[in-house]
């Protein structure tokens, strides 16, 4: 399902989760001795959600930071607490400071294609930030139409010395992907969607329907699976989002299906995800590894890890889904090797209906523990309480 069309709604079973729980309260008010009639008053009803809210988890709180902004549609958070974000179609790199101020002057300002789904897409910030200053962004490019990946040096929250690492990368109208995460170990990956081309996710040399894994110099690590090629996994049709788990270093993507097939993956290197279908006779021990399938979509776009720092230890090594169709995220508690097993899927926020406004595009964690949550025309913070 493209992230820029159809809108489902998951309220029902927030709806149901609420008259579950006051009917467990009156039962257990009611289950003790003498009920109502000892003079016992009920438990008091729980407090509303913060203002902008449907939902959001109890113990929690959450705020709008900044509105007005031309679709954040990716975010990265720099280790001095600066929030860098894209914003996708006039081609900004926007600064929120350390303090929350929105700077005035963007970062730096990219010529960018504005098909459906192009524009400024995806930021990464070096691991060698703190010293280097090194910025990555992926544009959609005119002139020829292309997606590159771009590098600027930051030096007092100005971009400068642009270079394009990789450059001449496949571009659609719809279907880019283009996010770019870091490697525990400092490589590079680099999502491009099929560009709406269903049968180039498993063309041999061909570059959509992938994830690409690169030196930051643009370079192909000696390590990929073949030593020859960026290619990291096919079989892809929009990984919207990538990350990283923290510890173990595995890379897990957020999969836009068509009408029905949303995944969260698991990309080793070497596997075939199976979009649109597998070649004959393919090794069942190469098809690529799915955490979760949702059928009817839910357009999942950000994703991202959480430690439990600040939240506490039932949320470490939980997997932070925002979902387009019903302007929520909801959290995957995740168990096992990789980790890649669910436990539990349970809803965390839901925003309020507001049309297109309210849809998140991205997500991320701050090194206090709190979620930033990005939308069509603003960005949300979460934290515990």
């Amino acid at each position: 399902m493209n992230w820029s069309t159809r809108v489902m709604s998951w309220s029902t079973r927030l709806a149901r989760a609420g008259i579950l729980a006051i009917t467990l309260a009156f039962l257990a008010t009611c289950g003790e001795s003498g009920g109502s009639r000892s003079g016992k008053p009920p438990p008091p009803p729980p407090p509303p959600p913060p203002a902008g809210f449907d939902f959001l988890e109890a113990g929690f709180d959450g705020a709008l930071l900044h509105t007005g902004l031309d679709v954040p549609v990716k975010m990265a958070l720099a280790p001095d607490g600066r929030l860098f974000f894209n914003e996708l179609r006039m081609g900004n790199v926007r600064v929120i400071d350390a303090t929350g101020q929105l700077l005035p002057t963007p970062f730096a300002t990219l010529a960018v294609l504005q098909g459906a789904e192009q524009g400024l897409l995806g930021i990464a910030l070096d691991p060698g930030f703190s010293t280097n200053g090194y910025v990555y962004v992926v544009p959609c490019s005119p002139s020829p139409d292309r997606m590159r990946v771009v590098r600027y040096t930051d030096v007092g929250n100005f971009g400068t010395a642009e270079t394009t690492i990789i450059d001449n990368l496949p571009v659609g109208v719809i279907n880019n992907a283009g996010d770019i995460q870091f490697a525990l170990d400092g490589t590079m990956f680099l999502s491009i969607g099929d560009y709406d081309i269903p049968a180039l996710a498993q063309t041999d040399g061909e570059m959509a329907g992938r994830v690409h894994r690169f030196n930051t110099d643009g370079t192909i690590p000696i390590d990929n699976p073949d030593p020859t090629s960026s290619e990291w996994v096919r079989g892809l049709r929009n990984s919207f989002d990538l990350a990283v788990h923290p510890t173990t270093g595995y890379l897990f993507g957020s999969e836009n299906g068509p009408t029905s097939d949303d995944e969260i993956n698991v990309m080793i290197g070497g596997r075939n995800h199976e979009w649109p279908s597998l070649p004959p006779g393919f090794p069942g021990s190469q098809i690529g590894l799915r955490v979760i399938r949702w059928s009817p979509v839910i357009v999942p776009t950000g994703i991202a890890w959480h430690d439990g720092t600040s939240f506490g230890p039932e949320y470490a090594d939980n997997l932070f889904v925002a979902g387009y169709d019903d302007n929520d995220v909801r959290r995957l508690v995740l168990i096992g090797w990789a980790p890649s097993d669910i436990n539990i899927e349970l809803p965390f926020a839901q925003f309020e209906d507001r049309g297109i406004d309210n849809k998140p595009l991205d997500i991320v964690v701050a090194p206090d523990g709190s979620l930033y949550v990005s939308t069509f025309t603003g960005i949300w913070r979460i934290w515990k309480i």
